[in-house]
């Protein structure tokens, strides 16, 4: 993936330098492959969770934007918000 992209830098500085609409070509081309090699992941990530928390639609939208939060993160705040509010 490094590599790809350095070869995507490459070619950008390559048609900059020159202007040439093949250059031009090539590295619109090679841009275009490059997205879809990289969004090929995120996309197959996101359909598997929503396949397997299909049940109910709105909880992995839910917890992928964070409006539901975890009790765990809860649970220690709570505790050291009772620790600083009771005296010792």
């Amino acid at each position: 993936m490094v590599r790809a992209c350095l070869k995507k830098s490459r070619l950008y500085g390559q048609y900059r330098r020159s202007g040439s609409r093949e250059n031009n070509n090539k590295f619109n081309t090679y841009k275009w492959h490059l997205e879809h090699l990289l969004n090929a992941p995120e996309k197959t990530y996101y359909s598997n969770r929503f396949r397997l928390l299909s049940g109910n639609l709105w909880k992995p939208i839910d917890d992928m934007t964070g409006k539901i939060q975890s009790e765990n993160v809860v649970g220690p705040f709570m505790m050291v918000l009772t620790l600083m509010i009771l005296p010792s």
